[in-house]
């Protein structure tokens, strides 16, 4: 829309359409563009600043049986839910480790206290919030977005269903509704456009492009080193050291009891439920890393401490199979990365998050502050052989 007399004829009936809600309209800027960035200028969401969407083939993780992490390959986002996320609290996002705190959901996304997105917000169904809701970036809902309060886009908002509720609604690039527009405020955006589905959901969660973490601990059954390092499947002991690695445990009990200690790049697999994960359970040496796949459930996890919480990427915890949960009650500081696409996962309290996030479900009571930290390094020596058997005094404490 070029001619400026068009414009303001566009912009007054778009505020005429209004006045009966008892809405204050703005449009600033000339009509054109003002999209900052937020979907780089293009109806298709393509360019920086785009509302996060999974790749149509995802990034190929290493074989089941690698002693390579996988982990670089399977967490896009600071949050990535392949259902529903909601809260009764408030969700902080940050940047960090050269990307934003995207946020992408593939269901509904309900926020209550107040949200805080230090990038982008995908969310594939729709978007319900009270307080506020803060997007640095870009904002995408497929369904409609209701709220309470105020709602604060700092580039473009499209929504693919109706818009509507009561507060102060700002957006500072382009906005693309599909729907109604039932705002009882102000809605004030910059321009606007026709709605553009976007192209994917925002995470990569269809059964047979996930990451199957049960079939890869079924798989290290017969594939670990075990045998090699002197180490059985099944122990006794207090503590357990573990140089670079795949080892696998079926004592799911004395695993849960025991200290692992790991002192290279290791990987650990258990077959079945885990009571607890946390800083008596785990110890990285410097410059160790922990892949530790469950087959089953993590019950609940206290105060968590993984080495240095500069290097969260040292640690990454995989959850799935047909009883797949995650349950943190009480965590004050978990440093690492959750990929659990079969699993829900809970949060009981006020608590923090280095690394980063993809369950199934995610729902918390507290507060959430999420710091992305994505796993960005892999060992050039991930594919060697696995390790000569130790000495004495390597073996089991």
């Amino acid at each position: 829309m070029t001619n400026p007399f068009a414009r303001g004829i566009f912009a007054l009936s778009a505020c005429l359409g209004l006045v009966s809600l008892g809405c204050s309209v703005s449009v600033t800027g000339d009509g054109v563009g003002g999209l900052g960035g937020g979907l780089g200028g293009s109806e298709s969401g393509s360019g920086e600043g785009a509302f996060p969407t999974a790749p149509e083939e995802p990034v190929r993780a290493p074989s089941y049986t690698s002693h390579c992490t996988p982990a670089p390959a399977l967490v896009p986002h600071a949050v990535c839910v392949c259902g529903d996320m909601s809260n009764a609290g408030s969700l902080t996002t940050y940047g960090g480790g050269g990307g934003r705190g995207n946020v992408g959901v593939n269901g509904r996304f309900s926020g209550a206290t107040g949200t805080k997105i230090d990038g982008s917000l995908h969310v594939a169904k729709g978007v319900s919030f009270a307080g506020s809701l803060d997007v640095v970036d870009s904002m995408y809902t497929g369904g409609r977005t209701s709220g309470s309060g105020s709602l604060d886009v700092g580039q473009s908002l499209r929504v693919g269903g109706d818009l509507s509720g009561a507060g102060d609604f700002d957006v500072r690039g382009e906005l693309q509704v599909a729907g109604r527009r039932s705002v009882a405020g102000s809605l004030r955006y910059a321009s606007e456009a026709v709605f553009v589905p976007a192209p994917a959901a925002p995470c990569t969660c269809a059964k047979d492009k996930i990451y199957d973490v049960a079939k890869a601990v079924d798989l290290a059954r017969a594939s670990n080193d075990n045998a090699a390092a002197g180490i059985p499947t099944s122990f006794e002991a207090r503590e357990l050291r573990l140089k670079s690695g795949r080892y696998f445990f079926t004592n799911v009990r004395s695993v849960g009891s025991s200290r692992i200690v790991a002192e290279g790049n290791v990987q650990v697999y258990v077959d079945g439920d885990l009571d607890a994960v946390g800083s008596s359970q785990i110890r990285l040496e410097a410059g160790a890393t922990l892949d530790l796949f469950v087959k089953g459930a993590i019950r609940s996890a206290g105060d968590v401490s993984y080495g240095d919480a500069s290097r969260p990427d040292a640690f990454r915890l995989y959850v799935g199979g047909p009883n797949a949960r995650i349950s943190f009650a009480g965590s004050r500081a978990f440093h690492g990365v959750v990929y659990a696409p079969e699993a829900s996962l809970s949060f009981a309290g006020d608590t923090e998050v280095t690394g980063a996030l993809l369950a199934k479900e995610i729902h918390y009571a507290g507060d959430l502050h999420v710091r992305y930290a994505p796993v960005t390094t892999q060992t050039a020596t991930c594919e060697e052989q696995p390790p000569p058997p130790p000495s004495c005094n390597d073996r089991l404490n």
